[in-house]
Parts: structure tokens; sequence; C-alpha cells
């Protein structure tokens, strides 16, 4: 607390001030907003608002969204919800199946975050906001930003159609590499212990020792939203052997699941 208080300074934590604060119901986000509640909350006439962001992904977002509302209504804190379709004319679901039918390939993720971002631009402006809070967690920045650099390399070996890398927990280095590969034609799964060899040997070379895999798990597929959105969640509980708390009714593809998990058997 006394670190945040320090680095916003008495610029920001002040009388006559408005922030909103982008909400996705996740523990980053819901931790910022309880400290600036308490930062704000005894000072005169500043405010403090929740923007909260439904994208539209069936059986995604709607979890995080009521964890947003529960946290603001405890708390007393006003709140606005704005969706996709409100401000672009149509939800996450449905721009990903108009960019499947005009033979686009751009992953879902690509724009969500940036129209995601602008959305909560807007909000906070509409909201006569002074400034916009995101919350995020540094290491898990650190984590994607490096997950996102080895899934790019391993997926420019000729024989691997799809790849999530995800963290998992390790005795001795914190976190260890964990790549979930599906690979092009049976003829690949042959060679699972060759293909092993030569994803890290990419890997090295492209990225550094750091980013060899820990572990490579050959699946059948991976659990994806309709909007095509990966579930990593799903995979580093089943890389963790935990049980999946979420809903996987709202998947592609339900069963996927327990085709994965059958391969840790």
């Amino acid at each position: 607390m006394k670190k945040v208080r320090k680095t916003l300074g008495k610029k920001i934590i002040k009388q006559n001030i408005k922030i909103g604060m982008g909400l996705s119901g996740g523990k980053d986000s819901l931790v910022m907003a309880y400290i600036l509640n308490e930062f704000y909350k005894p000072i005169p006439n500043s405010n403090i608002i929740g923007l909260i962001v439904d994208e539209g992904i069936e059986g995604f977002r709607k979890e995080g969204i009521k964890y947003a509302i529960d946290f603001c209504e405890e708390y007393n804190i006003p709140y606005k919800i704005a969706t996709f379709e409100e401000y672009n004319g149509y939800n996450l679901d449905e721009m990903v199946k108009i960019a499947k039918d005009k033979n686009l390939t751009m992953n879902p993720c690509s724009f969500c975050g940036v129209i995601r971002r602008k959305i909560l631009n807007k909000m906070a402006l509409n909201e006569k906001c002074n400034y916009l809070a995101i919350g995020h967690n540094l290491d898990d920045i650190s984590q994607a930003v490096m997950m996102n650099y080895i899934e790019g390399a391993i997926k420019k070996h000729s024989d691997i159609a799809a790849v999530a890398v995800v963290g998992k927990p390790h005795d001795i280095k914190g976190e260890s590499v964990f790549a979930y590969v599906v690979v092009k034609s049976e003829k690949a799964e042959s060679k699972e212990e060759d293909m092993i060899k030569e994803v890290n040997k990419m890997l090295v070379k492209e990225i550094g020792p750091i980013a060899k895999c820990d572990e490579i798990k050959f699946v059948p597929g991976l659990p994806k939203t309709r909007s095509g959105k990966i579930m990593r969640r799903i995979l580093r509980s089943i890389a963790k052997g935990e049980e999946i708390e979420q809903d996987i009714s709202t998947l592609e593809d339900p069963s996927i699941v327990e085709k994965i998990k059958a391969n840790f058997n």
C-alpha cells in the first residue's frame, strides 16, 4: 500500500478527482480497486467508478463480471457495464465468425484486447474521469510475453498445427514451461520424441536456453470458446492435476477436455 501511494503521489491522490477503474473480476483488477477505494474514500470530492466490459464471449466473461459487480456492491462503488455489441455493433463471437467468413485467420485475442481498451477509454471519457486505472501483475505480464514468444517459435515447426504454452509449478524454478502441441498429421505422431528435441533446439536458437520446454504434451486439440479463444485456465488446471472449475459446456468442443486428460494417464 505504501509503495502504491508513493508511486501515485499527491498529484493523483487528492481532492476533486475521479478515477475510472477497468474491472475484469480477476484478482489483479479487484486488488487494484480495493487499494484505490482505501485511498480515495476518506478524501472529500474524490470519486472512483468501476468500468466493466462484456465482450460477449459465451461461457467466458460472465463469471468475472459477477465478481466485479459483487465487489462494487459490497464496497458501495458505482459501476458501469458496456458491451462490445453496444460500441461496435457485434459481440466478439460474431466478429470472429465474420472474420472466418472473410478467410481472416487472426487470433481473436489480437483484436479483443485493443477493442476492450478503446471501450474503457471511451467509458472513462464519458464519465469525465481524470484517470483510467487498470490492474496487472508484473509477473503475469512478464510470463505472458515469454509464453507468447515461445508459442510463436514452436508454431514455426512444419509438423505442428497448434500450440498453447502454460506455466506449471516447479520445485526449483518456481514455474516450468509446459506446452500442449497439436500435430498436423498422424504421421507426425509417430516421431514425437524427435519433435520434442527439434522444438527445444528451435527455442534455444530463437530465444535462448531459458525458453526450453520442461514438458511437451501431444494432444488431439485445444479447449477453445466458439470465438476461438484458447482456455488456458483449463490447460493450467490439467497440467497441475487440479479439478476443472470452469464451465466447459460452452466450449466449441467440450469433449476435448476429457481427451486431453486421457493423455495424462
